[in-house]
């Protein structure tokens, strides 16, 4: 957003940014204590539920990516709605498949909050489509 000028879009980025530094902050806790905690996640066995709906949920996001426009603002608006999407993707996957009591909630508040985001996301781009 460094070459943004829409106030919107940069006041977006700032609240997800701020989000996004205290999401880490809750889950640092949570990955010390997982850390020594048994293994039931097979990130290598593409049979195991979690990681293929992981790894759709990648492959979608880098096929969605579109293509970049002049308008800064615009790419991070279009880039940051793919992006959204594949997180709520991966926090559903937790949501089903995850074990983990604290990390359920959190992935439900980054659903709520990211297609939040996602809609706020859309009614600006359909308001700049002239900037495409």
């Amino acid at each position: 957003m460094r070459d943004g000028k829409d106030a919107t879009m940069k006041q977006l980025a700032e609240k997800i940014k701020a989000d996004q530094q205290k999401e880490i902050g809750e889950m640092e806790p949570i990955a010390e204590r997982l850390d020594s905690a048994p293994n039931n996640y097979k990130p290598l066995d593409p049979a195991d539920p979690f990681t293929s709906k992981m790894k759709a949920s990648m492959d979608g996001m880098m096929q969605s990516m579109p293509k970049m426009v002049a308008d800064p603002d615009m790419n991070f608006n279009m880039m940051m709605t793919v992006h959204h999407q594949s997180a709520v993707d991966m926090a559903k996957a937790e949501l089903a498949h995850g074990k983990d009591t604290k990390l359920k909630e959190m992935a439900q508040k980054m659903i709520d909050a990211q297609q939040k985001e996602i809609a706020e996301f859309k009614a600006w781009h359909d308001k700049n489509a002239d900037k495409m």
